[in-house]
């Protein structure tokens, strides 16, 4: 990366929130609860977490329900399997160059 701040959620509010997510369901004052954060910081990183994908609302009025997002199942999951057994069992068709020249010297 070239600059600028780096990707991905590494504050330990975070961390804190997403491990309360686990435990169930809950609005950002419940999970800043269970997380022992205050509820100001708890509910902007929600925000945040939200807008990441790794937090999902339930529900679309409010108080909004908040939980982690589901396991990726289905058609997605067995697109990329199927994509690393073709690039495992991938083999070129044609020599490389080096090896023909060093067949006929």
């Amino acid at each position: 990366m070239a600059g600028g701040r780096p990707r991905g959620i590494f504050g330990e509010c975070a961390r804190a929130l997403l491990a309360a997510a686990e435990d169930g369901p809950g609005t950002a004052r419940e999970l800043s609860a269970r997380a022992q954060v205050a509820w100001g910081v708890g509910a902007y990183t929600c925000t945040r977490l939200v807008a990441a994908g790794q937090l999902q609302k339930l529900t679309e009025q409010r108080p909004q329900r908040l939980a982690l997002p589901a396991p990726d199942t289905g058609a997605e999951a067995g697109a990329e399997l199927l994509a690393r057994v073709m690039l495992a069992s991938w083999r070129p068709t044609t020599p490389a160059p080096d090896a023909d020249i060093a067949a006929h010297v």
